[in-house]
């Protein structure tokens, strides 16, 4: 059956003609799409990637506030508040659902809440404590309680959420010689502003 399309298309040059360029203009968006599918994922990974990240900062907060807030007898203030950036530029990426099943994005939502959840409790018991002039109150003491329920369903998510994105971490994007030197820098940088030793002037 080919074999006699061919031949038909041979005695009339001019579909044959039209078909071939019809062929390649089909071929040509194929491509095109083809490209911009995989622009498309790679932003998606790099953002999947910076969620990774955030989920291991936020686990090192959320773990010392479960630590700290466990003391019935010291009234404590948690002065970090954790981060969803990254979580949430993943979560709204129109592209997530090509890589991710609805599942793990899900999982993203769940996340992005449980971060803004605990950083609304840290506000209340911090008011409280306030109020109460930083003293051991029944008020303080649900409040604190609640703000460690809170972050260890921060934690719980932080642990699952970097278990499903795993495959998403690219370590050549990561340099852990790079990050440190870098907070070194940070480091040097601050002691120097606390002994007054810093300029503002581009030439220093």
């Amino acid at each position: 059956m080919l074999q006699n399309a061919w031949r038909w298309l041979e005695k009339h040059p001019i579909i044959s003609g039209f078909v071939g360029t019809m062929l390649g203009v089909l071929a040509a968006f194929w491509l095109a799409g083809r490209g911009e599918q995989n622009a498309l994922d790679t932003a998606t990974k790099q953002r999947l990637h910076l969620a990774y990240l955030e989920c291991g900062y936020n686990a090192v907060i959320a773990k010392d506030i479960l630590d700290e807030y466990a003391e019935k007898n010291d009234v404590k203030i948690a002065v970090k508040r954790l981060g969803s950036t990254a979580a949430s530029a993943a979560f709204q990426d129109a592209n997530v659902l090509s890589l991710l099943p609805n599942l793990k994005v899900s999982l993203l939502r769940s996340y992005v809440d449980a971060i803004g959840d605990l950083n609304q409790s840290l506000e209340i018991h911090r008011g409280i404590v306030e109020h109460f002039g930083y003293k051991q109150t029944v008020p303080e003491t649900i409040s604190r309680q609640d703000v460690r329920s809170k972050a260890a369903a921060v934690f719980a998510n932080v642990v699952v959420l970097q278990e499903e994105l795993t495959e998403y971490f690219d370590k050549e994007l990561y340099d852990d010689d790079e990050k440190s030197a870098i907070e070194d820098r940070v480091k040097f940088i601050k002691a120097k502003a606390l002994r007054g030793e810093v300029s503002l002037s581009k030439n220093k």
